[in-house]
């Protein structure tokens, strides 16, 4: 079975989140994005003011998730490449190491049942929820070679470059930051004279 993704259009996406109330109207019958399993993310850049971009799970071929998961709750199916919450639940400890080692950020912990939460591409319907609300078409369901065409793009490389530049640029304003905190931890004031 070829593996499918949900990918975001970077040049349609408007930031409005349907996408997330979509997600956690079907999956938990409830519109709060706080139970969604697609996130919608503004990113500042330098080449465009502001870039929308809504992120799932990327069903990563060696998903670090899952090999990050001590008490093993997540799984991948062979078949379709989504990564499984253990359907108990439980195995989940509410570690929450899945959702920082993923890049996407793609599980969540739910903040009420306490487990972790996936994109599983709505398996039991036709079309995944935020797909069809999407009222810019920014988000589609696409196999492999249409997620490569959308990384390829012009704009999805010049927002690669700007976060690149950006990371650089934050890392050397953060360890200037940490030497002026070593400088006045060094040299403190004597505050007894200005009394």
């Amino acid at each position: 079975m070829t593996r499918r993704f949900i990918i975001c259009d970077p040049e349609k996406c408007v930031g409005c989140q349907i996408c997330e109330l979509a997600c956690s109207a079907r999956k938990e019958k409830s519109f709060n994005p706080q139970f969604s399993r697609i996130h919608a993310v503004r990113l500042n850049s330098l080449v465009e003011p502001i870039v929308n971009v809504a992120l799932t799970c990327m069903l990563c071929e060696d998903p670090i998730c899952v090999k990050v998961c001590a008490p093993k709750a997540l799984s991948i199916d062979q078949d379709t490449g989504l990564v499984i919450v253990d359907a108990g639940y439980s195995g989940c400890n509410e570690c929450g190491w899945c959702g920082i080692s993923c890049e996407f950020g793609a599980p969540t912990l739910h903040p009420i049942k306490r487990v972790i939460t996936i994109c599983d591409l709505c398996t039991n319907d036709a079309e995944p929820a935020c797909t069809l609300a999407c009222p810019k078409e920014a988000l589609s369901l696409a196999a492999f070679d249409d997620v490569i065409e959308l990384v390829e793009s012009e704009l999805a490389q010049k927002i690669l470059k700007d976060f690149s530049h950006a990371r650089e640029n934050s890392v050397s304003l953060f360890e200037r930051v940490g030497r002026i905190g070593v400088t006045l931890q060094s040299h403190p004031r004597d505050h007894s004279s200005s009394r």
